[in-house]
């Protein structure tokens, strides 16, 4: 499942680029739905976590940001 996973994510060919309006849209309104003053999008390469859009509605210092990743399967 990781494997289709990242071979979807490559085939995108989103990793490394630019902002985009539709992704900061995505962003303001995670926002506006959760009433978080910070809202990201980031997609979860192999090895690094990519920031595809980031928006604040308020300064960040002081705020605490909670992150999600996956972890590797116990074996």
């Amino acid at each position: 499942m990781e494997a289709a996973r990242l071979k979807a994510l490559r085939q995108y060919e989103i990793l490394d680029t630019p902002a985009e309006a539709a992704f900061n849209r995505l962003s303001r309104i995670a926002s506006l739905i959760f009433e978080t003053p910070i809202a990201l999008v980031s997609l979860i390469d192999k090895d690094r976590q990519w920031i595809k859009s980031r928006v604040e509605s308020a300064p960040s210092k002081g705020t605490a940001i909670s992150a999600f990743l996956p972890l590797p399967d116990a074996k």
